[in-house]
């Protein structure tokens, strides 16, 4: 079983741009975004990376801003080297490896499955409408071998089920990737727009040695996960 994959189809938004030069197109490497709608019809608008040999150079070529594609790959994250106090210090972003131009977008597919570890004690808390949420921060393997540190949002009663989890616990956890922005306030300074991505957690499954437990829960589609979680 593949330890991070997700499945995802949507809007290109902004044509690529290469930001790895090679002598062979299937080498190089191209950053864009890509716009996903959730049931609710909220959009998120995420990071996506792509290497040539993910997709046809003449089916490249026809990449441009809207652009419907579907793609599959997995869930990376990098340290930002230039860091300004304004931006985030990690970018976290889709690493395609199939990509598939469409004619249109026919589904709101948005599949996230990731295996690892937490990294970091959970964080339960309850907004203010009384939703009770916990943040979870999971290392997972990639498929070439680097460890990506994975934010994931829960709800309801899998963020209860969070109470009694320590890290370093082992998960299995399926979801949605998403984009929430935030106000973000430093003392002393004007608060900032910025935009967090995390898995927004469907069901969870948690390795307790020889018993497995695992949580269902919804709630990220009931009520409006950017306002919840800030």
């Amino acid at each position: 079983m593949r330890n991070n994959k997700i499945k995802i189809a949507g809007v290109i938004k902004g044509k690529p741009q290469m930001i790895l030069d090679a002598s062979e197109f299937e080498r190089r490497k191209f950053e864009t975004k890509i716009v996903a709608e959730r049931k609710s019809g909220t959009e998120d608008i995420l990071i996506l990376q792509f290497e040539g040999s993910a997709i046809a150079q003449e089916d490249f070529e026809k990449i441009d801003d809207g652009s419907a594609i579907k793609l599959r790959g997995e869930i990376r994250t990098e340290n930002e080297k230039e860091i300004v106090p304004t931006a985030p210090t990690v970018k976290i972003f889709i690493a395609a490896e199939k990509m598939q131009l469409l004619e249109k977008v026919e589904s709101k597919l948005n599949e996230v499955k990731l295996c690892g570890h937490i990294c970091k004690e959970p964080r339960v808390r309850q907004t203010a409408k009384g939703t009770h949420i916990a943040d979870i921060m999971v290392s997972v393997k990639g498929r070439r071998g680097s460890v990506s540190f994975i934010p994931c949002i829960c709800w309801q009663n899998v963020a209860d089920a969070m109470e009694n989890i320590k890290k370093g616990t082992y998960v299995e956890v399926e979801g949605r990737f998403q984009s929430r922005d935030y106000q973000k306030q430093i003392e002393g300074a004007t608060p900032y727009l910025m935009t967090a991505y995390e898995v927004s957690v469907v069901q969870l499954g948690v390795d307790f040695g020889d018993d497995v437990a695992a949580a269902e829960g919804a709630g990220a589609e009931t009520e409006d996960p950017a306002a919840e979680a800030n």
